[in-house]
C-alpha cells in the first residue's frame, strides 16, 4: 500500500543503525542508505533473486535494500522485521520492552 502511494522514502543511516519504514530494524556497523527494493530486483545477483522468489511477488517491492554511499549493495547487514513484535505488543502480549 505505502509504495503505491509513493511512500517508502530512502533513509540515510550515518551510524549504520536505525529503523526503516517502522517495519525493519537495520544494523550495518557503517553508514548505509536503506531504500525500497522496488525497481531494483533485476540488478541483484542470481542467488539474491532466487532467495527473493520465496517472498510473495506483491511484497518484494516493499522490502528494504541496503546500499553504501556509492550505491553498492551491502551484504553484511542484520535486518530484523518488527511487525510480529509490534503486533504482539498491540495485542497486550508484551508487558514491557526489553533493552
Amino acid at each position: 500500500g505505502e509504495i503505491r502511494r509513493g511512500g517508502l522514502a530512502s533513509v540515510w543511516l550515518p551510524d549504520g543503525a536505525g529503523v526503516w519504514d517502522g517495519r525493519f530494524e537495520i544494523e550495518a556497523g557503517r553508514p548505509v542508505q536503506v531504500r525500497a527494493l522496488s525497481g531494483r530486483m533485476a540488478g541483484l545477483p542470481p542467488a539474491d533473486r532466487a532467495a527473493l522468489s520465496q517472498v510473495h511477488a506483491s511484497a518484494r517491492p516493499a522490502l528494504p535494500q541496503i546500499v553504501d554511499a556509492a550505491g553498492e549493495a551491502v551484504a553484511d547487514v542484520r535486518v530484523r522485521p518488527l511487525a510480529l513484535t509490534r503486533l504482539r505488543a498491540a495485542c497486550g502480549l508484551i508487558g514491557a520492552e526489553t533493552a
